[in-house]
């Protein structure tokens, strides 16, 4: 066989032989690079949420179960497909190893994009129902609906494994009707949810953030008046700014702003306490009872009276925290959702296609469109820990102290 032709298929018969997948030095060596840089950024991910109980939160939960996809990627499917790509004489680890690494792959490729609806409905219901999504956004719920998500993958991948092996051959692609029917709830609709979910979530943060952009210039000299909000703003901000005390580090060391309010209160401390709803302790509080979600629902003309209560500058600078935290959430989901679609639609793009051309299966056709395809979805993997730590900042410290060995 050639060592320069490539497929969708680990090894196979004559038939597959234009779609073998390539053997070149170079293509082995760069998922030996993405095993490794995989392993390590998506184990370091899975390690900091273990060991600090900062980061122990729902959306984050979410991550790590992204995480754990992706350490499936990279440790159990990509080292089968380096181990075989140094063989010429087709799939030499035998019919049971070829159906559980398509098992895998299926699993991986699955639990992902599931894993990124899951992320992208909770932001959203955070933006556009915060009371009364708040008591449902537990960590033992977000833990049985990402259980739940993952057994389900595990059922539908098992159908992937009954066309793996034939003959020689270990195939990643097949030209039977149910595996492109399977690619299609595997893929092509999650991505489209995946799209108006977080179509709804920028427009959601957009028409929340409008009124507080609007009107003069700001002078820190003059005061500005009280923002006009509404009921849905109220709830957003206090669901906000719970998750806001939440993740600040709970060390005493901590050091504190030289604003002081009035009282000889720090202003971080005054700002937390003028805020309606659910008290804001030194330490992250649940909300036990629909009584502790009370103050929430109070008039609009408290929310303005305490407002005026606030200095200028504290007033801006709980909207704007509130504000640069919506944006900065949304954009590292985004992005993450970006980039697996973008890594994976060519893949996808080519099962669709051999639904309307199934002769892609016994023509020999350009390997590289296909081994491309798939080398960019195996690099998502390596890509998402990267992300993680330079968008979001409680990983970024997470990291900071796991490489310091410091404790939280």
């Amino acid at each position: 066989m050639d060592s320069s032709n490539s497929s969708l298929i680990v090894s196979g018969s004559e038939a597959y032989e234009a779609f073998a997948l390539d053997k070149s030095l170079w293509l082995n060596l760069s998922l030996i690079v993405m095993i490794v840089l995989g392993s390590v950024g998506n184990g370091l991910c899975c390690y900091a949420v273990a060991k600090y109980k900062f980061l122990r939160t729902v959306p984050n939960f979410y991550i790590t179960a992204l995480c754990v996809s992706d350490l499936i990627m990279c440790v159990f499917v990509l080292p089968p497909m380096v181990f075989n790509g140094f063989h010429e004489d087709g799939w030499v680890l035998g019919k049971l190893i070829c159906r559980l690494w398509i098992f895998l792959f299926s699993v991986g490729a699955m639990s992902s994009i599931l894993v990124l609806c899951m992320v992208s409905v909770d932001r959203y219901l955070s933006i556009a129902t915060p009371v009364k999504y708040l008591k449902y956004r537990k960590p033992r719920i977000a833990l049985a609906v990402i259980i739940g998500g993952w057994l389900a993958v595990v059922g539908i991948s098992v159908v992937f494994t009954r066309q793996a092996y034939h003959a020689n051959g270990c195939y990643l692609g097949s030209p039977t009707e149910p595996y492109r029917r399977l690619s299609l709830c595997m893929f092509w609709i999650p991505t489209t949810i995946l799209v108006i979910v977080n179509v709804g979530t920028a427009r959601a943060i957009w028409k929340i953030n409008r009124p507080r952009r609007i009107g003069p210039a700001r002078n820190p000299n003059v005061p500005r008046p009280a923002p006009v909000h509404n009921q849905r703003d109220v709830q957003a901000d206090v669901l906000e700014m719970q998750q806001i005390r939440s993740d600040m580090p709970s060390c005493s060391s901590r050091r504190s702003t030289t604003m002081r309010h009035p009282t000889g209160v720090k202003a971080d401390d005054a700002t937390m306490a003028n805020i309606p709803g659910p008290s804001f302790s030194k330490e992250p509080q649940r909300v036990a009872s629909s009584a502790a979600v009370t103050p929430v629902t109070a008039p609009v003309d408290r929310r303005q009276q305490q407002d005026t209560d606030l200095r200028p500058n504290q007033q801006l600078r709980i909207e704007d925290i509130i504000a640069a935290r919506r944006k900065k959430s949304f954009a590292m989901i985004a992005v993450v959702v970006g980039s697996y679609i973008v890594r994976w639609l060519p893949f996808f793009s080519i099962i669709l296609y051999s639904k309307q051309h199934p002769e892609v299966y016994q023509t020999p056709v350009a390997p590289w469109p296909l081994v491309a395809s798939l080398w960019l979805a195996f690099l998502n993997s390596t890509i998402n820990p990267i992300i993680y730590a330079s968008m979001k900042r409680d990983y970024k410290r997470a990291m900071k102290m796991i490489l310091r060995c410091r404790r939280a």
